[in-house]
């Protein structure tokens, strides 16, 4: 049975321009929030705060790695 109503795939897997917009915006977004805690989050691991750190790196790994079986 022919599919010749069907789209091409380049068509059917492209995304609408609003979706590039909004997934533009949070990654802008990401950015700009990672810029302005970075320095800080340096600073105190250089300053002996990685004792402290080792949970929440952990955690955020742990997330990374949850969300590879997600995907």
């Amino acid at each position: 049975m022919s599919e010749s109503g069907s789209l091409p795939q380049s068509v059917r897997t492209s995304l609408p321009r609003t979706a590039w917009l909004f997934v533009l915006a949070v990654v802008a977004t990401a950015t700009v929030v990672v810029a302005l805690y970075a320095p800080a989050a340096v600073r105190d691991l250089l300053d002996g705060g990685g004792q402290a750190a080792w949970r929440p790196l952990l955690y955020a790994a742990g997330l990374v790695v949850a969300e590879r079986f997600v995907v």
